[in-house]
């Protein structure tokens, strides 16, 4: 399926002044009271991959990489030659099917990774997400979240900020009712840190976290697919940041450092000075809208891809707290 994603930074994304942030800012109504939201549209294209899992002997029980390899020697080098395999065959069949028919829960069963299963989903069921946090631990609030889904529309990228500690349900709540309907999510280190951060912060606040039919963590699927590069030197570590800067050539010099934003958010949540947020909001927008983009460099997607430019706010890469 193809559908929109992306956008020109002339396109909407430029803003040329922290009030100018502000101002296209909207109060969101949750059951626990209002929340700081952006809503914004993102144009471009964005097509799902499905990568030869016809080839992959591995998702037939019983078969490991090594009787992989003595099976393609002896000729079975396909999932529809398996099927005649006097052992095998009948297993091997029952994955041919599933993948022509995209049986995602005998897929699964069969071992699929996440970036196999994505392809087999709408993407308009498919949400990118990012979050900002006061501290690592689970019991440090959310205080920002940042989620570019499918709507009738087209793509829609959704922030909300909490101005407050107090304000950090309304802002899961907000989350939650965005979240509805979405079976895949798309994170990175999102397995290890948001999803299971933003589980505990909902159970404080007695919320029942989302289910997802998949979790597609990019970070694991760069730990695989980036061997070569880590190797060679050209990626020094598997940060987003420096992903975005080596193989999505983003200019994020001007971007805030993440260890800072924790310290920014304070300061913030003192002064209520927008400044101070201005460009933590740039920072996680850059974030999500470098996922499908990131999914496109690894081999999962197709299309034409942009984030904003973070430049729009001046000096936010040496911008200290008060």
């Amino acid at each position: 399926m193809t559908v929109g994603i992306g956008g020109s930074p002339s396109e909407g994304w430029n803003v040329t002044s922290t009030l100018a942030l502000w101002e296209e800012a909207i109060l969101q109504e949750t059951e626990a009271g209002p929340i700081l939201c952006w809503e914004r549209q993102v144009d471009g294209a964005l097509v799902m991959l499905r990568q030869g899992w016809e080839h992959e002997l591995t998702l037939v029980r019983g078969i490991g990489p090594v009787m992989a390899r003595r099976l393609q020697e002896a000729g079975y080098r396909d999932l529809a030659a398996l099927s005649r395999h006097p052992r095998f065959g009948p297993a091997a069949e029952a994955v041919r099917v599933a993948l022509a028919v995209g049986d995602v829960k005998v897929l699964r069963r069969a071992g699929m990774p996440p970036e196999g299963l994505v392809s087999f989903f709408p993407a308009t069921s498919i949400a990118f997400l990012d979050i900002e946090t006061v501290g690592l631990a689970r019991v440090q609030p959310v205080f920002l979240a940042g989620v570019l889904l499918w709507r009738s529309e087209g793509w829609k990228l959704y922030q909300w900020l909490a101005r407050t500690f107090d304000e950090e349900e309304a802002l899961l709540r907000a989350l939650l009712t965005a979240l509805g309907g979405v079976q895949v999510l798309v994170t990175y280190n999102g397995r290890a840190f948001d999803e299971p951060h933003i589980a505990a912060r909902l159970a404080i606040h007695r919320c029942v976290p989302p289910r997802f039919a998949c979790h597609l963590d990019l970070l694991a699927v760069a730990r695989r697919r980036l061997t070569t590069h880590r190797a060679t030197g050209q990626l020094p570590n598997l940060r987003l940041r420096t992903l975005a800067g080596v193989l999505l050539g983003q200019d994020r010099s001007g971007d805030v450092d993440g260890l800072l934003v924790p310290d920014l958010y304070w300061a913030f949540v003192r002064t209520q000075d927008a400044r101070l947020m201005a460009p933590v909001v740039a920072h996680n927008a850059a974030d999500v809208l470098s996922l499908p983009q990131l999914m496109v460099k690894l081999g999962l997607a197709q299309g034409h891809l942009t984030v904003p430019v973070l430049r729009a706010w001046p000096g936010a890469g040496e911008m200290t707290v008060p």
